[in-house]
């Protein structure tokens, strides 16, 4: 488990991907503040409490939780980790 720290700061830690700080740039111009937002690992408790659970990796982990769960959703979307800041930009269009 990691631990709960700003999306910023994980992104500025040293050796992490520079995806998060470049997403951060992208969805600052489309006028999201996300710099403020915590990492957290997800918990049944997050499941029980969700109306929709979207899993970006194209599959799901193998957490019962999360498999056995009626409102988890994949979606096929490239994961960006370690991508140029245009191709990051050109996943983000893919989510709807």
């Amino acid at each position: 488990m990691f631990e709960r720290q700003t999306i910023k700061a994980h992104s500025e830690t040293p050796g992490a991907p520079v995806t998060p700080g470049i997403v951060l740039d992208l969805m600052q111009e489309k006028g999201f503040d996300l710099s403020g937002n915590t990492r957290n690992q997800v918990t049944p408790e997050m499941v029980g409490s969700a109306d929709r659970i979207i899993l970006m990796l194209g599959r799901i982990p193998p957490e019962d939780f999360l498999s056995q769960s009626e409102k988890t959703e994949v979606w096929d979307i490239t994961d960006p980790v370690h991508m140029t800041r245009e191709t990051t930009a050109l996943i983000m269009d893919e989510v709807p």
